[in-house]
């Protein structure tokens, strides 16, 4: 038998070619592209697209649209995909089960809606209001007596405290109980103890 080194590399060289286009017609994966929107058919740059499947191997996948609202998904196992929308200002959008074939490619649109305006208003309890007097009051507490600082000889010495009240007498350099009340006289206060008026 004789041995032909011409015809073998011949032989070698169209199984190579044989194998390689064989090879390359095996097309094994698919790919989901699409463009997201808003509801006048603008374009939206910058929204968030995520690709969940069990098909996906390595856990889901996320893009963010380019400039022209545009995304894409390549190199899929065949399969149904879902895909969440989501952009600040807009309501979140899911479309299920997209069918991607193998060797083809899945186009779709998502559209999203603007978010609705939440307006909350808060309501603060307004003060208690005496619709039956005109009167002015101040309260102390019991905290406020033990820690305020004036003297203690007598009560006369808080009453001076209270808001538009003054002393308006002296006494070889000491106050005394006449005070005047918002610019009124002396003479004009009535003082009461428990209801008792001890002026």
């Amino acid at each position: 038998m004789r041995f032909y080194p011409s015809v073998c590399v011949l032989v070698i060289l169209v199984t190579v070619i044989l194998c390689t286009a064989s090879s390359e017609g095996q097309v094994i994966t698919g790919n989901l592209i699409g463009r997201v929107t808003d509801e006048t058919g603008a374009v939206l740059p910058g929204a968030f697209v995520h690709l969940d499947s069990p098909a996906l191997m390595g856990g889901a996948a996320e893009r963010v649209t380019n400039d022209k609202g545009q995304f894409r998904f390549v190199n899929l196992s065949p399969g149904t995909y879902d895909v969440d929308a989501t952009m600040p200002g807009f309501r979140d959008r899911r479309v299920e089960a997209i069918r991607v074939a193998l060797g083809a490619t899945a186009e779709i649109t998502i559209v999203l809606q603007l978010a609705g305006v939440t307006e909350s208003v808060a309501v603060h309890a307004a003060p208690l209001v005496d619709t039956h007097g005109d009167g002015l009051s101040t309260n102390y507490g019991r905290e406020l007596i033990e820690n305020v600082p004036v003297r203690r000889f007598s009560a006369f010495d808080l009453i001076k405290s209270a808001p538009g009240v003054s002393a308006t007498a002296q006494t070889g350099g000491v106050f005394t109980q006449d005070v005047s009340v918002l610019g009124s006289g002396t003479n004009e206060n009535a003082f009461l103890l428990d209801g008792t008026n001890f002026t």
